[in-house]
């Protein structure tokens, strides 16, 4: 999923992936943060790219890489091509 959190119809998005992973946001705004609460109660996996502290920190069930996005998205990538 990549979006900007504009509309609700990301809970439908959530429901429908097998994971979320979330970059480059501390989750301060509730609609943000509820995507992240929505799926942790599907049982979904959170994976949060970011650096210094976000909201979900100490959620049970989200695994944090805590760096730069830019850093570690190209890596990320060689790896997966």
């Amino acid at each position: 999923m990549l979006t900007f959190l504009r509309s609700l119809s990301r809970f439908r998005d959530v429901e429908e992936c097998d994971r979320l992973l979330v970059i480059g946001t501390t989750l301060a705004t509730y609609s943000a943060f509820r995507i992240v609460k929505h799926a942790l109660e599907l049982k979904k996996p959170v994976f949060i790219l970011n650096t210094g502290p976000t909201r979900a920190d100490e959620l049970p069930g989200i695994e944090k890489v805590d760096g730069m996005s830019g850093s570690v998205l190209p890596g990320v990538v060689r790896t997966l091509l």
